[in-house]
């Protein structure tokens, strides 16, 4: 059986409700809803991209350097990751 899977079976989801239901845990406490992943993970660039801000900040005295790295950061990350996801998608572990 593959680590990860592109989607789970009603079966599947069927049977592990049964399973968290014998050990006594909410499906809140075993699964996140779609919306609090992509929360969390606008929450997370937002922090980091304030990190590198800040750094930056520090390490220049100049706040439009500052916010021009951030973006940069920004943006670098934001399709670096998108080439990681599609690179990923290629190869089935």
């Amino acid at each position: 059986m593959p680590f990860f899977r592109e989607s789970k079976t009603v079966e599947d989801e069927e049977s592990q409700a049964l399973m968290n239901d014998a050990k006594g845990l909410k499906k809140s406490q075993t699964q996140e809803s779609h919306l609090r992943s992509v929360l969390k993970g606008i929450t997370w660039r937002f922090v980091a991209t304030s990190t590198t801000m800040s750094i930056a900040y520090g390490l220049t005295g100049e706040v439009k350097l500052a916010m021009e790295i951030g973006v940069i950061e920004f943006l670098a990350k934001l399709l670096i990751y998108y080439v990681h996801e599609r690179l990923w998608a290629r190869f089935r572990v």
